[in-house]
């Protein structure tokens, strides 16, 4: 929290290449969704991010980050083109960067480029609650 965001290293799903800058100061705040395609919790908020995105998309831009690559292009479909889904490219590098551990986490990242909030877990509970009242959004319960 209060920390610049390093730029990170990813991969598109076709395989290319990009340094994702969101410590830049940028027009919108970002929003970064990490996650995993095995993750059980992640398939359980693709609704719930999916509502978050239409609901927040003037205000902010919204990347999706895996950190694995199996099952990701099947997993990534889900999300309908509602965010860009990129592939950390260095595995425990980026997740270092950025001090991730386990998944789904959600940054968000201020258009001056720093760390303001971050959730990890699901939306659900006082996750959900939390997201939602950051945000002035309504996200759905959590797919079973």
């Amino acid at each position: 929290m209060g920390q610049i965001a390093p730029d990170l290293r990813v991969k598109r799903l076709d395989g290319s290449g990009v340094t994702l800058r969101l410590g830049s100061r940028s027009a919108k705040p970002h929003v970064l969704y990490v996650f995993s395609p095995s993750c059980g919790w992640c398939r359980q908020d693709v609704d719930a991010v999916n509502s978050l995105v239409a609901q927040i998309s003037g205000r902010y831009d919204v990347v999706g980050l895996s950190l694995s690559s199996a099952g990701l292009g099947e997993f990534a479909a889900r999300y309908r083109n509602a965010i860009p889904i990129y592939l950390a490219d260095g595995g425990s590098r980026t997740a270092n960067l950025y001090g991730l551990g386990s998944t789904p986490e959600t940054i968000v990242i201020s258009s001056q480029g720093k760390v303001v909030e971050r959730w990890l877990g699901a939306y659900e509970g006082g996750t959900k609650r939390d997201v939602e009242r950051f945000f002035s959004a309504n996200l759905p319960d959590a797919g079973r």
